[in-house]
């Protein structure tokens, strides 16, 4: 099997934190997913900020009235404008298999903060079990109704989450640094 990139998809490790879990974590590992992700949303408008050589002010202009997705939209049309007249640091890989996977990785990011950000939380601590926290997910689908997902978090599952957008958000910089 041919690797197009080494990109990692996401993974819970769930261990990485579980001996350094407090009461209050559950709050930080929220607070990481947000300014992690915010990190990535920015990154990716300095890729588009570099594909179009504008300066900061102007960057700004163009960017903050996007939406993620959008922002993501862009970044992707410029890309396929852009790649026959400059090269992108993908090292080994190919570029247009690179961008796909990195895509593909970002469109993960957004749907995990989604799902994260806009869940409704159950957080009632109990002196002996403060280590998970439920949260539930609402759906409306045509044909189906309203659908309710509820799942069981940790905090160091949502710290696996916030280094996984700071992951991603070093690879969508590296990807942009001048060949």
């Amino acid at each position: 099997m041919k690797e197009t990139s080494d990109i990692e998809e996401f993974k819970e490790a769930d261990w990485t934190y579980k001996s350094r879990i407090y009461p209050e974590a559950i709050y930080h590992s929220i607070g990481k997913i947000v300014f992690n992700f915010s990190d990535l949303e920015r990154k990716i408008s300095l890729g588009i900020q570099d594909m179009l050589g504008v300066d900061d002010e102007e960057i700004n202009i163009i960017t903050s009235g996007l939406t993620y997705r959008l922002k993501l939209d862009l970044m992707s049309s410029l890309y396929h404008n852009y790649k026959s007249k400059r090269k992108f640091n993908v090292g080994i890989f190919d570029s247009d298999e690179y961008f796909k996977d990195l895509i593909k990785a970002c469109d993960k990011c957004g749907e995990l903060r989604n799902k994260i950000v806009h869940s409704s939380w159950n957080i009632e601590y109990s002196y002996f079990d403060w280590k998970s926290q439920v949260i539930e997910d609402k759906k409306v689908k045509r044909n189906k109704g309203l659908i309710k997902n509820k799942k069981e978090v940790t905090p160091a599952f949502l710290l696996d989450i916030a280094d996984y957008f700071w992951y991603i958000s070093t690879k969508v910089e590296g990807f942009f640094f001048k060949v």
